[in-house]
């Protein structure tokens, strides 16, 4: 289990199941996916400061990145399947 925090720059307008948050620098940023609990996010959390707790993964297949995502997140390879977020 991991804790993390920082800005919403992205969340997928296309599915509403996936956001990346920047940390400090512009170039350290994370993927966090939706879960069975809350299985999308809100989009109006964009610029928001947010709290995520979740599990660090691995990215094992192509289908756990939608198409859409590709072109925004190139070669990532890691991500968090979140369990609790909560949002300044």
């Amino acid at each position: 289990m991991v804790r993390v925090s920082g800005i919403v720059e992205h969340v997928c307008v296309h599915t509403g199941k996936r956001l990346t948050l920047m940390a400090n620098s512009p170039d350290m940023k994370l993927r966090v996916t939706a879960s069975e609990t809350v299985p999308e996010f809100d989009i109006s959390i964009k610029g928001s400061k947010a709290f995520v707790t979740g599990i660090f993964k691995r990215v094992e297949k192509s289908n756990e990145i939608c198409e859409a995502e590709a072109a925004h997140h190139l070669g990532e390879l890691y991500f968090i399947a979140y369990q609790n977020i909560k949002v300044r």
